[in-house]
């Protein structure tokens, strides 16, 4: 049993424990009586004097005792659980959306430009100098597109504004001013680029990625929208596709051009579920390797992105052969905007949207004939 030995000094006494000796304080605060370890002599280097000065520190108050101490990292704690940082929020904020599209993007920006300099703050305690730091940063130490710094900006408003939704914070005491990139990208296939793919599309040794293609292109639809069509959302006999969870947080039921439903018919089924799957038989997530030899084989420039540009090829083949923008609009997956009041009560009928895509699709295999002919027609004087 561990024995108690008084010091010279008053209120200062140890206990000698079979491996060390601690040292502990005895005062008055008051009417309270406190009694406290203060070190060990060997792990602690502690002795009586020292343990004399700090029992000298705590009566005075210029030291809080170990309760005190405690109480303090407690309170601290209490505080911090209840700050609602940038960093907090956007653990929240993305834990509590389902099927959020956007993640990947949204949380490298929230990794690499906004948790450095304003995870650890709450919104309402930033101020428009430090915004403004930031955004001269991104632009002339980092040289990003003002599209990025848009982006950052954008996350920086949107976790502000879920969080004062929910009264978790103040928010943002500013508006903050966003850049206007000039971001339109034109990247629509010429004519003479459309038949040439469509003739690597007939010619390529990979089926699966030739049909892939061939479908974003024939549909206009966004590619991971295409990349999660399975078997049973094709309807051969009523000529149409369900297009499930798409980016207007909806499922839509489309039509398949002539083209298409014959393709789908005659096409091989290289998995039980996946229309397209990818080279393990699971759910593809983007354009594999084989794909992007097509495209390349075509002779489209690699500054087009490989499958955007047939979404885009696709509007503006539609645009030009005069069909309604509300038809095209429905056709791609667009959000109702606010050009006419009736978007909100009029759906396109499946009628309407088959004659349209039935047009595009006539289209593109009148270019691949064009194209076809002029080859004829070259090899021939050739000759």
């Amino acid at each position: 049993m561990a024995k108690r030995v008084k010091t010279k000094y008053e209120g200062v006494f140890s206990y000698e424990g079979a491996t060390d000796t601690t040292f502990y304080i005895v005062y008055y605060k008051g009417d309270k009586r406190t009694e406290e370890a203060v070190g060990r002599a060997t792990r602690d280097q502690m002795t009586a004097a020292k343990a004399n000065h700090i029992r000298s520190l705590r009566v005075t108050g210029r030291q809080l005792s170990n309760t005190e101490v405690r109480d303090a990292k407690k309170a601290e704690d209490e505080l911090e659980a209840n700050r609602w940082t940038f960093n907090r929020l956007w653990e929240h904020y993305h834990q509590n959306r389902d099927n959020y599209k956007g993640f990947n993007r949204d949380n490298s920006v929230f990794l690499n430009h906004i948790a450095p300099v304003l995870g650890d703050k709450e919104p309402h305690l930033v101020d428009p100098l430090e915004i403004d730091r930031l955004k001269l940063g991104l632009i002339k130490k980092q040289k990003l597109s003002a599209q990025t710094v848009k982006n950052v900006l954008e996350l920086i408003r949107r976790l502000s504004n879920w969080g004062k939704k929910r009264r978790l914070t103040l928010g943002l005491s500013f508006s903050i001013s966003m850049p206007q990139p000039n971001n339109e990208v034109k990247e629509d296939l010429p004519p003479e680029l459309v038949g040439s793919l469509l003739e690597a599309i007939k010619a390529a040794d990979d089926q699966l990625e030739a049909c892939f293609i061939k479908m974003c292109l024939f549909t206009g639809r966004r590619t991971g929208e295409i990349c999660k069509l399975q078997w049973s959302d094709i309807n051969l006999g009523q000529q149409t596709m369900l297009l499930r969870n798409t980016k207007t947080n909806r499922d839509e039921l489309l039509p398949l051009a002539d083209e298409l439903k014959t393709m789908l018919a005659s096409m091989d089924r290289f998995s039980e579920i996946w229309l397209f799957p990818n080279h393990n038989g699971n759910e593809r997530k983007r354009l594999d390797s084989p794909g992007r030899r097509i495209i390349q084989a075509a002779g489209i420039p690699s500054s087009y992105r490989p499958t955007y540009c047939l979404r885009h090829t696709f509007a503006s083949t539609a645009a030009s052969l005069g069909i309604p923008w509300h038809v095209i609009k429905e056709l791609l997956g667009h959000k109702s905007g606010s050009r006419d009041i009736t978007d909100r009560y009029a759906r396109v009928s499946q009628k309407v949207l088959l004659q349209s895509v039935n047009q595009v699709a006539d289209h593109f295999l009148e270019t691949l004939q064009d194209n076809t002919d002029t080859f004829k027609s070259e090899a021939t004087i050739s000759n």
